[in-house]
């Protein structure tokens, strides 16, 4: 069976008070997905939103660890631009997923 990779990006406020930024960030990400669907071995992905911390994350799902990394320069100009928005990656991991659960 083929590895499945996530990528897990989470993003803060620079100005923790400036509720707009992640407004931004939460907007943008129609335009997200279709710069990452472009990229080979793209699967998909997920957003999400901590109203009281303003805290977002990212997670996408790869079909191997090269093509995350054939995807850097995309995630470069995305981070690059939303930090000129006022928001700025805290984190970037990469994971491979392990078998998955589902209840019956």
């Amino acid at each position: 069976m083929p590895a499945t990779w996530m990528r897990v990006v989470t993003y803060r406020s620079i100005a923790r008070s400036d509720p707009g930024a992640a407004d931004y960030l939460e907007s943008t990400t129609a335009n997200t997905m279709r710069l990452l669907e472009q990229q080979s071995g793209f699967q998909g992905g997920y957003w999400s939103r901590d109203y009281g911390t303003e805290e977002l994350a990212a997670v996408t799902y790869w079909d191997s660890l090269d093509a995350i990394t054939e995807a850097d320069p995309v995630f470069d100009a995305l981070h690059a631009e939303r930090e000129q928005h006022g928001i700025r990656v805290v984190s970037a991991r990469n994971m491979q997923v392990l078998d998955a659960y589902s209840p019956a």
